[in-house]
């Protein structure tokens, strides 16, 4: 097999961040990866409110309703706040928005409440 040898390869991050910045997207995918970084962060610390409030601004960008629908959602479940979870999973769930995570959630959540026509029919989906 062939011996790899490494090369360092010279990095500027300020100039590289400059220039990313002026492509379209660019600073909105930065904010969402910021904003969810922030929020897993706080919901791993057991702040589960500051973590909400992060992925429900998450939700608020062009993009990334799901993604922030589903991080709030996995984030109450695991503090056992059912009732809020289902608030935010609900309506994704009866729009047919959601995605796969959505769906799984919606179930897990309808389950843990004791309703289980609603959590077949999420996890039909």
């Amino acid at each position: 097999m062939a011996e790899l040898k490494y090369t360092r390869v010279r990095h500027d991050h300020k100039a590289f961040l400059a220039k990313a910045r002026a492509r379209k997207g660019f600073v909105e995918a930065y904010d969402a990866l910021a904003l969810e970084y922030l929020g897993r962060s706080l919901a791993a610390q057991g702040n589960t409110a500051e973590a909400v409030r992060h992925f429900h601004e998450l939700a608020r960008l062009d993009g990334f309703a799901v993604t922030g629908a589903n991080l709030q959602a996995e984030t109450l479940q695991q503090a056992r706040d059912y009732p809020a979870a289902r608030a935010v999973l609900d309506p994704l769930a009866a729009t047919r928005r959601g995605d796969a995570v959505t769906y799984s959630l919606c179930g897990q959540v309808a389950l843990a409440l004791g309703d289980t026509v609603t959590a077949a029919d999420c996890l039909e989906q």
